[in-house]
C-alpha cells in the first residue's frame, strides 16, 4: 500500500478549482473593473504622453503649455506596468507569459531606483540626462526627463506588480502578498493624488527648483495604476469607506513629501510656499 505523500496539500474552494482546471487564482473583488479602468486608463495616458512629443501635440503630456510634459521613460514604464496588470486580470491558464513579464517590471524598478539615486548623488546613473540633453527646457527645468518623485512612486508600483506576478506563482503567500501590493497601490494613489492636488491650486511641486517636478498627466496616470493594486485585496474599497482613514493617510503622504524635500536645495523656497499654499492646516 502506498503512503502519501507528506508534501500533498488539501484544496478546497476556489483553490481546488484553479487547481483543477489549471487556471490562476482570482484576485479581490472588482479587480478586473480596476484593472481594465485603472490600468488601461494609464497605458492610455501614457500613449497620449508619447503623441505629446510630435509637434503642435504638446499639450496631450502636459495640459498646459508652461507645465513640464510627461517623459518618455515615464510614459514607457506605465505601458509596462499597465500590459502586466492587463495580462494578469485575464481568467486564462498559466503559461510563459506569467515569468516573462517579470523582467520589464524588474527593469522599471531599476530605472526608477537609479533616477532617484542618481538625483540624490547628482549623478546620471540612468544615462537618462545624457540621451535627452536637446530636449529644451521649460521655465529653465529639463524636458523629457523622469522626475524623482515619479521614479519613487514607480518603485512603489513596479514592487506592487512585481508582489501581484509573484502571488499567482506562490499559493501559500497569495493572501500577505496581495495585502502588501494593495498597501503599496494606495501609498501609490496618495502620492499621485497630493502631486495632482497641487496642481489643481495652481501651485505645482518642485516648479522653480533644481530637479525635474512630476507632470500633471503622470499624476493622474499614477491615480489610476495605483488603484489597480490598492483593488487585488480590496483594501482600496476599505479605505474609501472609512471616514478618518483618507485625511489622517493624505497628512501622512504630505509629512513624507516634507522629509523628502528637506534634502532639496531650495534657495528661493518656492517648494516650502507650494506646500503652505496647498494645505496650510495641516502644518498648523
Amino acid at each position: 500500500m502506498k503512503g502519501k505523500d507528506p508534501k500533498a496539500t488539501l484544496l478546497v474552494g476556489d483553490q481546488a478549482i484553479a487547481a483543477g482546471s489549471g487556471r490562476e487564482q482570482g484576485l479581490g473583488p472588482g479587480f478586473r473593473m480596476a484593472a481594465a479602468l485603472g490600468a488601461g486608463g494609464a497605458a492610455w495616458i501614457a500613449i497620449l504622453g508619447l503623441l505629446g512629443y510630435v509637434p503642435g501635440l504638446r499639450v496631450l503630456s502636459s495640459i498646459r503649455p508652461d507645465y513640464i510634459p510627461m517623459a518618455p521613460s515615464t510614459a514607457a514604464s506605465f505601458l509596462i506596468l499597465g500590459a502586466s496588470l492587463l495580462r494578469l486580470s485575464r481568467k486564462r491558464r498559466l503559461g510563459f507569459a506569467p515569468k516573462a513579464m517579470i523582467a520589464p517590471v524588474i527593469l522599471v524598478m531599476m530605472f526608477s531606483l537609479l533616477n532617484v539615486a542618481g538625483n540624490i548623488a547628482g549623478v546620471d546613473l540612468n544615462s537618462e540626462a545624457r540621451l535627452t540633453s536637446g530636449a529644451g527646457t521649460i521655465k529653465g527645468i529639463p524636458v523629457s526627463r523622469m522626475s524623482p518623485l515619479t521614479g519613487a512612486a514607480f518603485t512603489l508600483a513596479g514592487l506592487a506588480t512585481l508582489l501581484l506576478l509573484l502571488r499567482r506563482k506562490n499559493s501559500r503567500l497569495s493572501r500577505r502578498l496581495g495585502h502588501c501590493a494593495s498597501s503599496l497601490g494606495v501609498l501609490t494613489i496618495l502620492g499621485g493624488s497630493t502631486v495632482l492636488l497641487a496642481y489643481i491650486y495652481g501651485s505645482p511641486l518642485m516648479y522653480g527648483g533644481t530637479l525635474v517636478p512630476m507632470a500633471a498627466t503622470t499624476a493622474i496616470a499614477f491615480v489610476l495604476l495605483g488603484a489597480v493594486g490598492g483593488a487585488a485585496q480590496g483594501l482600496l474599497s476599505h479605505l474609501v469607506s472609512a471616514s478618518t482613514v483618507i485625511p489622517n493617510a493624505l497628512r501622512g503622504s504630505l509629512m513624507t513629501c516634507d522629509l523628502f524635500f528637506s534634502y532639496i536645495p531650495d534657495p528661493d523656497h518656492e517648494v516650502r510656499r507650494s506646500r503652505y499654499l496647498l494645505f496650510p492646516h495641516i502644518y498648523l
